[in-house]
């Protein structure tokens, strides 16, 4: 479920990952995330697995809904998701995160561990913070939505980059009308 389409402009083709999602999912560490390729939106090449779950101490036991990009001036795929916590094991631990992985081949993942993108750290909740949406603006800003919660009440959370790496908190892009947690935003033109 929750796919994360891309295309790919150095492939040519669409890229579409999604939780895997395991009857029964293992506890605690489930949804890694898999991924199918297509040229054409009729036939499919399975990609498997493309990013693991994390141990069952990692702040990635689980993984959430995330979102990828391909950065032409790096020749870097990025993958920002979401780390879902097991068990909290100390005061300052967050259940939900949004952490990246990078790629030079969309095959091969390196998770960053030193990424961590907190909800707490910015006045948001520290257990909804999650479903990264990614998208760039004409003038080469990136902006990153994140599904979360201020003050009880369900918004989209707003930061910026120019380079995917250094993120900049805007504040709140969006407060949701219907008093809901919306999940896995996107952004059409």
């Amino acid at each position: 479920g929750d796919v994360m389409p891309l295309y790919d402009p150095v492939s040519k083709t669409f890229k579409i990952g999604y939780l895997q999602d395991y009857r029964p999912n293992p506890v605690g560490t489930y949804h890694p995330i898999w991924g199918v390729e297509t040229a054409d939106v009729a036939h499919y090449t399975s990609l498997d697995e493309l990013i693991p779950c994390g141990g069952i101490n990692e702040q990635d036991a689980a993984i959430g809904t995330g979102c990828f990009v391909y950065s032409e001036e790096q020749g870097l795929y990025y993958c920002f998701y979401t780390g879902h916590r097991y068990e909290l094991l100390q005061a300052d631990d967050s259940r939900e995160i949004v952490q990246v992985a990078t790629s030079p081949d969309f095959k091969t993942w390196t998770k960053s561990r030193t990424f961590l993108l907190r909800g707490r750290d910015y006045g948001y909740s520290p257990n909804d913070f999650r479903d990264p949406c990614i998208f760039r603006t004409d003038d080469g800003i990136y902006h990153m939505l994140v599904s979360t919660k201020s003050n009880g009440k369900g918004v989209l959370a707003e930061f910026t980059s120019s380079n995917l790496t250094d993120w900049t908190h805007q504040g709140i892009f969006m407060t949701m009308m219907w008093d809901r947690f919306y999940e896995c935003p996107d952004v059409f033109r």
